[in-house]
């Protein structure tokens, strides 16, 4: 973005993954970016610091979601090739394995077509079948792993930080106001700091427009994606990661 399109500054907006790499780029090249947007974020530990009853609730529900639902990470993060082989062999295996996390992951309630069409569905499942890139996916939770071994510590990050939640985001990826203020430094952009959004990508596109705004004349450049779907923001749209980051 500075180096190659020459820009300034930009920013980078981004949920699950996407989030995950957003928050790195804050801590590794704070002074090139304008802003950060998150509809998921990991948060610092409160160490010796007293938490709110808000956040001690988090903490257990989060914790009850991980143990629950964290199975398939575990499996891809610690046996990366038995999933490979199980996934490059079956492509009804593929398909399950890929059905069940989106109607995990949505606000699908009991009818999973009322966040996605088959149509949606097909098209992701097939991205990985048509491309036999099903095997290679899951190891980037093993290579997430051993990449962060060198990474820089993690401190509060200073680059002005946007936030919205989502009612049924994983909840171990939506902590309460209190983490995300311990976390994250929301003083140049107070109102975009929270906001609430449902499952839309449609919904999320103007909260990073706006935020976008609140935080500088810089120029910035991207597309915001969230399951193959992209759309340009203009002068001030957003580098943006995604569920698949």
């Amino acid at each position: 973005m500075t180096q190659v399109l020459g820009y300034a500054k930009y920013g980078a907006q981004g949920g699950d993954w996407g989030a995950l790499i957003t928050i790195q780029l804050a801590v590794e090249y704070p002074g090139d970016l304008a802003g950060i947007h998150l509809n998921a974020a990991t948060v610092l530990p409160a160490g010796d610091a007293k938490i709110t009853e808000e956040e001690q609730s988090w903490e257990w529900d989060a914790d009850t979601f991980s143990q629950r639902e964290s199975d398939y990470a575990h499996e891809q993060r610690n046996k990366p090739e038995t999933v490979a082989f199980a996934l490059a062999d079956n492509p009804l295996g593929t398909a399950a394995w890929i059905t069940e996390k989106l109607k995990v992951w949505s606000d699908s309630g009991d009818n999973i077509e009322s966040a996605f069409s088959k149509d949606d569905i097909l098209s992701n499942i097939m991205v990985y079948l048509v491309t036999d890139s099903a095997p290679t996916a899951v190891w980037i939770y093993r290579g997430a792993r051993e990449d962060t071994l060198g990474a820089p510590a993690r401190t509060k990050i200073n680059v002005p930080t946007g936030y919205a939640t989502f009612p049924r985001e994983m909840t171990n990826l939506a902590p309460p106001r209190s983490a995300l203020e311990r976390s994250f430094t929301t003083r140049r952009c107070p109102k975009a700091a929270i906001s609430q959004r449902s499952n839309s990508p449609n919904r999320l596109l103007p909260t990073c427009a706006s935020f976008s705004g609140k935080c500088g004349p810089e120029p910035l450049l991207s597309a915001v994606q969230n399951l193959g779907w992209i759309v340009e923001c203009g002068a001030h749209g957003w580098a943006s990661g995604g569920q698949d980051g």
